[in-house]
């Protein structure tokens, strides 16, 4: 099963990171998460979140902040 994950993070030289949005599982407190360019942020709060799509069916998806 594949997890989807936006990653996010507020620190200003990494706003522009492309981060990876697919996940084989939650993510870890403490585990590090790595960008499209190479920078490795660890992970300090996973919120588990539910939206509804276009087509009107809900989809469950974990909301990742990355920090220092």
């Amino acid at each position: 099963m594949t997890i989807i994950g936006k990653v996010f993070t507020n620190l200003d030289n990494c706003i522009k990171e492309i981060w990876p949005d697919l996940f084989v599982e939650v993510p870890k407190m403490g585990s590090r998460i790595k960008s499209d360019s190479g920078k490795t942020l660890k992970v300090v709060g996973i919120t588990h979140c539910l939206e509804t799509s276009i087509l009107g069916s809900p989809y469950p998806y974990v909301e990742i902040e990355v920090n220092k």
